[in-house]
């Protein structure tokens, strides 16, 4: 009983501040509003929105996101756990800078992502789904597998009129069998998103505006 005292301590506290951790970044507006590849999913269960200020055009902030991919610029998040080591792109690389509906990029050797929607340097919508079976991803027209997700993952840039421009990216996402991710979800799959995505918040900015030359605050 005692060990469970400080597990349960910790899953009440993460479940208080599960609400503020996924939608870091936002204003109220930011979640409640609807943003591209919402329709993809439009049951999911699983939402997050976040968002960071970068001190750059959307049209330099743009190119970081379409070179993303494991084996391309990596994410600019923690590489050891979402490139297998390999730093993360700090340029950017002409040879990345292709990007359409229809393509595949890679999130490791045996997943990928589908572009399934894009605007240049408005908007890029991924769709990802994964076969825990299988251990691979899988094309997601063709329905949830037995033991498996399905989620979204959209980049949107708004520029000000000042110049600068804030990135939100929302999460959206499910899982067969539905009450397992459910069930779980919040307490594995939320706090992993929430520090890796904010992670990768401050990489796009740092490389944004230091390529922009406006300087960054640190990741």
């Amino acid at each position: 009983m005692r060990a469970r005292g400080p597990l349960l301590l910790a899953a009440f506290a993460w479940l208080t501040l599960r609400t503020r951790a996924i939608n870091w970044g936002t204003i109220p507006e930011d979640i409640t509003r609807p943003l591209p590849g919402d329709e993809l999913i439009p049951d999911s269960p699983r939402n997050s929105t976040m968002a960071i200020a970068i001190r750059a055009h959307a049209s330099e902030v743009w190119p970081w996101l379409v070179q993303m991919g494991y084996g391309r610029a990596g994410f600019y998040s923690y590489d050891l756990l979402d490139n297998r080591g390999q730093p993360s792109a700090e340029a950017i690389n002409p040879e990345w800078q292709q990007i359409a509906v229809g393509d595949r990029i890679p999130s490791s050797k045996r997943s990928w992502f589908d572009v399934v929607a894009c605007e240049p340097n408005k908007h890029l919508v991924l769709r990802g789904g994964f076969d825990l079976l299988l251990k691979t991803s899988y094309d997601t027209s063709n329905g949830l597998p037995a033991l498996g997700t399905d989620g979204t993952w959209a980049l949107v840039l708004e520029e000000r009129s000042d110049g600068t421009t804030r990135l939100i990216v929302r999460v959206r996402g499910r899982g067969k069998p539905g009450w397992l991710f459910r069930a779980i979800g919040p307490f594995l799959t939320d706090p992993g998103h929430v520090v890796m995505q904010r992670k990768q918040l401050y990489g796009i900015k740092r490389r944004a505006e230091t390529a922009a030359g406006s300087g960054s605050s640190p990741a």
